[in-house]
């Protein structure tokens, strides 16, 4: 695919036509199992999705820096602290236990544990959100008709009681609902994304880096017949087809 790629880009260059280059700040987002929470009206997190990584529907973000993204962050997993021993983890391995049952399992380790995320860090985490979230309104809202979703999202972030303790428990509840109707792909990224697999040879609980998208809602995409934030057209973004005067962040509004 990608040398066949390589061939039309190099038959349009000889025939004088250059693929514009994406903008620098509208960056792909990395490999690996990812889940996206959408908010609703108030900042609530009603739905959550667990997904693989795919090449052909990857999806792509804002990156000012480091520290800096949207609307894919990055969070510290698991999200819960559970001992590597608990004996629940044994329960897990069951090859008879149902979907059902492995959501209630989950629901009673984290009604038993503590968020692995301490309440200092929880804070910093609202800053940083928010506050990328309030520059990136002052530079969507002169584009809210080519990125009305964008700007839905934006809002709901910046709303009085967002907080990432409470966003972090209601994604809980999502995953856990996701994976009380599956057995397959949501059960692996879900078990992992709340307590963590345990490394056979340490004895450890396994710890890494999760992808999290945050986007707007199914209802209220349905009701405003809005493309959705988590949507691959927006690398389609590129600096050819930008004004001048745009900075970096404005040119990340969403191809149609």
């Amino acid at each position: 695919m990608l040398a066949e790629l390589q061939d039309v880009a190099n038959s349009l260059r000889a025939a004088g036509i250059s693929p514009p280059k994406p903008h620098p700040s509208v960056k792909p987002q990395e490999k690996g199992d990812f889940f996206i929470a959408g908010l609703d009206e108030n900042g609530h997190v009603t739905e959550v999705e667990l997904r693989t990584w795919d090449e052909s529907g990857r999806l792509f973000k804002i990156q000012k820096d480091n520290q800096n993204s949207f609307p894919a962050y990055k969070l510290d997993a698991p999200l819960w602290a559970v001992a590597a021993d608990d004996p629940a983890r044994e329960e897990l391995k069951r090859a008879e236990v149902t979907a059902e049952e492995r959501g209630a399992i989950l629901r009673r380790l984290c009604a038993a544990n503590a968020p692995a995320i301490s309440a200092a860090d929880s804070r910093r985490l609202t800053a940083r959100l928010r506050e990328f979230a309030r520059e990136l309104q002052r530079l969507f809202l002169k584009h809210r008709e080519e990125a009305p979703a964008v700007c839905l999202l934006v809002e709901r972030m910046l709303l009085e009681d967002f907080d990432a303790t409470r966003l972090l428990c209601e994604i809980r509840n999502g995953v856990i609902t996701e994976v009380s109707h599956s057995r397959d792909t949501p059960r692996r990224i879900g078990e992992a994304l709340l307590i963590g697999s345990v490394n056979p040879k340490t004895l450890k609980v396994n710890e890494s880096k999760v992808t999290f998208v945050l986007d707007i809602n199914a209802d209220d995409r349905w009701k405003g017949d809005l493309e959705r934030v988590a949507h691959p057209g927006m690398g389609r973004c590129t600096t050819a087809s930008c004004p001048r005067n745009l900075t970096r962040a404005e040119c990340a509004v969403f191809a149609r």
